[in-house]
């Protein structure tokens, strides 16, 4: 019964083991597409290309593009609260660290070359400017030209306290099929940059104000990798000192 138990044990230390192995390719597979990806946003920006499709493919994320046309402030959704994210430092995604709250200004913008309408996160305003009527300065009124980044949606999670409510116009996280309804666009994001001497011209006022372009992929594979590692190594050791201890009879069972 012992040894048929001990048996079974050994399958701790044998699958955490494994666990780690996985998390060693997931991190090699997470840094290549960080490279990729960054290798990506550094080319000359290209014309945004005439599709109607969601960036579903993580290749196509982080291409700098350029596409003239309109925004439609009428339109605009803010998405938040949120801290700003403009800083390599200020952690992943749409959700960054800082102590200043506001919101991510989420526009539809009518392309001029197609008429389709496509959505631009134009970047960060403060709490404070929530109100259009206190950042006229920043409604850029068509055609204009703009630089960004094609960008994937947020992934909804289960663990989110509150939804969002398109009848309110509140937007909690980035849903782009609930967006895209809302107001008639395309399910395709740009994400205007910082960095860019094509938005500059044509800022208008101080806020939004764009990210610096810079990669933000969660990679936490190493310290997954370190953790399950760990528990092989614990778990080994943890077995070889009962069997030391097992009475030798015991142990020829």
């Amino acid at each position: 019964m012992s040894s048929a138990l001990g048996g079974w044990l050994w399958a701790v230390p044998i699958g955490t083991f494994g666990l780690g192995c996985w998390q060693v390719y997931r991190l090699q597979w997470k840094l290549d597409l960080i490279e990729k990806a960054d290798q990506r946003m550094h080319l000359d920006p290209a014309p945004l290309p005439a599709t109607d499709g969601l960036v579903s493919n993580i290749a196509d994320e982080y291409r700098r593009v350029h596409v003239t046309g309109a925004f439609l402030h009428d339109k605009e959704m803010l998405l938040g609260p949120r801290t700003r994210n403009d800083q390599e430092q200020q952690g992943g995604g749409l959700i960054g660290g800082g102590s200043a709250v506001g919101f991510y200004v989420i526009t539809p913008f009518k392309r001029s070359d197609d008429g389709r309408i496509i959505l631009v996160n134009r970047g960060w305003i403060p709490r404070s400017l929530r109100d259009q009527s206190k950042r006229k300065g920043g409604l850029i009124e068509g055609p204009v030209k703009i630089e960004g980044l094609m960008r994937t949606a947020e992934k909804s999670s289960m663990l989110r306290i509150v939804d969002n409510r398109p009848e309110k116009n509140e937007w909690y996280w980035l849903d782009m099929t609930a967006m895209t309804e809302h107001s008639g666009a395309r399910p395709l994001l740009i994400e205007m940059i910082g960095d860019s001497a094509i938005n500059a011209a044509n800022s208008g006022d101080e806020f939004p104000i764009p990210r610096n372009a810079h990669i933000n992929f969660r990679n936490t594979h190493i310290q997954y990798a370190i953790t399950w590692y760990g528990l092989s190594l614990f778990s080994t050791f943890a077995m070889w000192k009962s069997k030391r201890r097992m009475p030798r009879g015991r142990q020829l069972r």
